[in-house]
């Protein structure tokens, strides 16, 4: 162990190396997010409150963070667990081709430390034992989890707001890890018998690249750009061979794809419109318009009316429109044609007008339009002819830009939790999600949407209710499922058998509410752990106080779980079906029978807190 020198006497002394005093180590957690965060003063309180020590006897040395006492400074932890941290984020960096590499700077630079710490640590506790059976070897697994265990604490980062829980880790991405490193190797086994270049490594890279990105999909709206970074960081030898193995696209290049087919499907539409009403222009523009009269008049007017304003400005470019110079005197233009791009001009004004909400602009700028397409009108045929074409080809469009696909188009390549808000927003419709889901072709985008939504709505409740829950899992149907239009998008967005299991979930959900909801809170708790305790499945639980204490990200895995797990639908039916029997009970061996059910459906769910030890 290095050396640390006593700032107020000059002399070198062998620094102790203190345990952490709590063993929850909640306060380690804050530290390491405020050292990442790299807030000073955050960490110096909060090493100060968990050791009781003055905030003056806190110091930094080249060797991390130290107090004083008895005459030297003691490291808060090991001296080598920087050195760890950032030899772990260099590995990381150097990997040849990765997109993991960037990741670390991408998201923060000083989260290189909390990043890498995590990875160590995964490594140093047993990385061996932990893929102890597995056909490859511990070093590989190693790499891959430690990645992972990486992102993740950046994610949970993000997400708690100072709270990195860095326990969780390990078990979840070991397991994460040894499916990666198996399915790299199985993929580049298939490649090399197809005759196509494609290492394991190359396959782990671009597979990370591709979590972080999911990962990312989950991040404010800030963070959608970095999405498009990381896939367009992909090693195009890499993904064109996992493609052609594969035979399938990712959720990313599928949604991508289908913004290009909506591009150009929009573009058609535009185009049609042009070239159909465009021939009767054609034939108008070299007409002459009689008199001009009213339109000029009722522009001078305008113009006066608004005179020293930006629509007074405006106006009078749409004057010079329609005028020309001859001896110094303004002469209204007479043909067809030149009036035309006029026309456009004051469109254009009043599209800008509706962005900028400027409603009194739109309506004296449609007035004027208005008096111009009465007097061409007037003068051609041909010209009405135009218009109508114009007008009948308009609405189409404007029926794909006010719904779903042109919502969708608006957006761009942005994330997964943006597409969900369009498809379960206000401008979607069952048709539309069905056209969207066909379209794609790729079920898994709708897997990511639906969970992004259930995920996205389940906030929204956390976030605003309050108190103690009287009606557990009601609350959350209601918002998710609690009227035809909520299930017809879900049904739409989803395989039959995916939309059987939520529906089945939903159930559970709001028969848990419903069937404690005549209970205290007490009583609820109670009768909640009594029922669950004689079942294997569920073991002895401890019913939530509160709803901030409903754990989401459980509850999610099983969403996640019962979209690709057929015995966990199952396991989710045979709970629904009972539910569903034992509704209306009335003897003693149906209510036991529904508790039963109800108390099951919730622990299974994870609407109750942690398990007793």
């Amino acid at each position: 162990m290095s050396e640390l020198s006593n700032i107020s006497t000059g002399q070198y002394q062998e620094p102790e190396v203190v345990d952490n005093p709590d063993a929850d180590l909640d306060w380690v957690d804050q530290w390491n997010y405020a050292r990442a965060a790299g807030n000073k003063e955050m960490e110096r309180k909060v090493v100060s409150d968990a050791l009781q020590i003055p905030q003056e006897d806190i110091v930094d040395t080249p060797q991390g963070l130290a107090y004083k006492k008895d005459g030297k400074l003691h490291l808060v932890e090991p001296t080598d667990f920087n050195s760890r941290a950032w030899q772990l984020g260099a590995d990381l960096a150097a990997k040849p081709g990765a997109v993991v590499g960037g990741a670390v700077g991408s998201v923060g630079g000083p989260l290189g430390i909390v990043a890498g710490s995590a990875a160590g640590d995964l490594v140093q506790s047993g990385i061996e034992e932990v893929f102890e059976g597995h056909e490859r070897s511990a070093g590989e697994y190693a790499k891959s989890a430690g990645t992972e265990a990486a992102f993740a604490g950046a994610g949970e980062m993000v997400f708690r707001g100072g709270k990195w829980v860095w326990r969780s880790v390990k078990d979840k991405f070991a397991d994460d890890a040894v499916e990666g490193v198996d399915e790299a190797y199985e993929l580049a086994q298939q490649a090399e018998s197809q005759g196509i270049p494609l290492t394991p490594a190359e396959v782990l890279n671009d597979r990370q690249g591709l979590n972080v990105q999911s990962w990312l999909r989950d991040l404010p709206n800030s963070a959608s750009g970095k999405v498009d970074d990381y896939m367009a960081s992909r090693v195009p030898h890499v993904a064109t061979a996992i493609e052609k193995v594969v035979g399938t696209k990712s959720p990313q290049q599928a949604y991508n794809e289908q913004i290009a087919r909506l591009n150009s499907s929009r573009t058609g539409m535009v185009e049609k419109r042009l070239d159909e009403s465009s021939e009767f222009y054609n034939k108008a523009a070299g007409y002459k318009v009689k008199d001009m009269k009213p339109i000029v008049e009722g522009l001078k007017k305008q113009i006066d009316e608004t005179s020293g304003t930006k629509i007074g400005s405006s106006l009078n470019r749409v004057y010079k429109a329609v005028t020309r110079m001859k001896d110094g005197e303004q002469i209204p233009k007479e043909l067809i044609g030149e009036l035309h791009y006029a026309k456009m001009d004051i469109d254009d004004m009043i599209e800008v007008a509706h962005r900028k909400g400027q409603n009194n602009n739109v309506r004296i700028l449609t007035k004027v339009k208005n008096q111009l397409v009465d007097v061409l009108e007037e003068a051609s045929s041909d010209y009405k002819l135009g218009r109508e074409s114009y007008i009948e080809n308009s609405a189409p469009i404007k029926s794909f830009d006010d719904g779903l696909e042109g919502s969708i188009l608006k957006e761009g390549k942005k994330s997964s939790p943006q597409l969900s808000k369009l498809v379960f927003g206000p401008t979607s419709s069952p048709e539309a999600v069905k056209r969207l889901r066909t379209s794609i072709g790729n079920d898994e985008v709708f897997g990511d949407m639906v969970r992004a939504h259930l995920k996205t709505e389940f906030n929204k409740l956390n976030s605003s209710a309050t108190g103690e829950v009287t009606n557990l899992g009601g609350l959350f149907y209601k918002q998710v499922f609690g009227s035809e239009y909520k299930r017809s998008l879900l049904k739409a967005a989803l395989p039959s058998e995916q939309y059987k299991a939520i529906n089945d979930l939903m159930t559970i959900l709001e028969a848990t509410g419903r069937g404690f909801k005549g209970n205290s809170t007490t009583a609820q708790r109670t009768l909640m752990n009594e029922r669950a305790s004689g079942l294997p499945v569920v073991g002895k639980l401890n019913a939530s106080k509160r709803l901030q204490e409903w754990n989401f990200d459980r509850v999610s895995e099983k969403m996640a779980d019962l979209l690709t797990n057929d015995y966990s639908q199952y396991e989710l039916a045979q709970i629904a079906k009972q539910i569903r029997e034992f509704a209306r009970a009335g003897d003693k061996e149906g209510i036991s029978k529904l508790e039963d059910a109800l108390s099951a459906g919730a622990g299974l769910l994870g609407l109750q807190a942690a398990r007793e030890d």
